[in-house]
């Protein structure tokens, strides 16, 4: 009888306090309001596969048909023109992520890793992916990952490797780029086994300047190397 009153006063008492709350005053709040973006606005695909915004405010948008890039404004698509090879490899990009210098790095179906330079409007040919190679062989980039040394890390399901880009610049080329795979682009500190993509949880910097790789089973940490 004794617990039962108190159980009966405590949600009196939970009843009051919530009664005692200042009601929720709309007009005190800011109004956000969401806008949509579509085809009918010059998005030019709505099958949206990556999403990022680079150091001067630009939202890049990776998608079926081309490279977006929203100013707050419109949209500007960059697509692949047949016979230019400073354009897209081909329409469908999966991955996207920007540098510290401005560069816009995609990854496309084929496992094509690109790499665009928004100042001279052309793209940069990077990683070839499987064009013409069998299903069987080919090999889909997962990841596109700023490190805190200014690479660039791409996962696919088969490896794993680091773009190196010596020339920190804005423009680039073939000439200036190095591709290595981990850990041969940095210097090894602690591997519990060999880096496994497809174990690949995810890639983060740590605080102090150093490389996590975390696996499913497993975790490996790598310092700046100067490739």
């Amino acid at each position: 009888m004794f617990a039962g009153l108190l159980m009966v006063h405590g949600l009196i008492s939970i009843c009051a306090d919530v009664l005692a709350q200042p009601k929720y005053d709309a007009g005190k709040y800011p109004v956000i309001t969401v806008e949509h973006f579509g085809t009918n606005k010059g998005l030019s695909q709505s099958m949206v596969k990556g999403l990022a915004v680079d150091k001067f405010g630009y939202i890049w948008l990776a998608t079926k048909d081309g490279l977006n890039r929203y100013d707050g404004l419109s949209f500007k698509v960059y697509r692949n023109i047949p016979g230019d090879t400073t354009s897209l490899v081909t329409n469908f990009l999966t991955r996207i992520c920007p540098d510290t210098a401005g560069r816009i790095w995609i990854a496309t179906i084929n496992g094509d890793v690109e790499c665009f330079d928004p100042a001279t409007g052309t793209f940069h040919h990077i990683i070839k992916g499987f064009h013409g190679l069998p299903r069987s062989e080919s090999y889909y980039i997962s990841r596109i990952h700023s490190d805190c040394f200014g690479n660039i890390i791409v996962r696919s399901s088969k490896w794993l490797k680091a773009i190196k880009v010596k020339d920190t610049r804005l423009s680039i080329s073939k000439s200036n780029v190095v591709v290595k795979p981990l850990p041969d682009a940095y210097s090894f500190i602690q591997q519990f086994k060999n880096i496994d993509a497809s174990h690949i949880i995810d890639i983060i910097c740590a605080a102090d300047s150093q490389l996590a790789v975390f696996m499913s089973d497993s975790l490996a940490v790598f310092s700046k190397d100067n490739i």
